[in-house]
């Protein structure tokens, strides 16, 4: 690979202040990962147990649903704190 070719931000860590917004970036990006994986596990709420209720009993649709909410919840969470991190 030609030096031409070599981001100026990957040779050494003294150049990474020319990359001064490297944090809000990494935030940014964590923000819109978890941001995706919600509706993801939303999803698997209502493929899996909303679809098929009739098929379980009370106690598995509960045991089923309730670490999916509190995954989707701790998700949400994530996200939100990456996002109020940027400003």
């Amino acid at each position: 690979m030609t030096p031409a070719l070599v981001r100026p931000w990957m040779d050494s860590p003294s150049n990474w202040q020319w990359y001064p917004d490297k944090k809000q970036d990494c935030l940014a990006t964590v923000n819109q990962v978890f941001s995706f994986l919600n509706p993801l596990t939303f999803r698997h709420v209502i493929d899996q147990y909303a679809t098929g209720y009739r098929d379980c009993t009370h106690a598995e649709f509960l045991r089923g649903v309730s670490p999916l909410l509190g995954e989707a919840v701790g998700v949400a969470f994530v996200s939100r704190v990456a996002r109020n991190s940027q400003d």
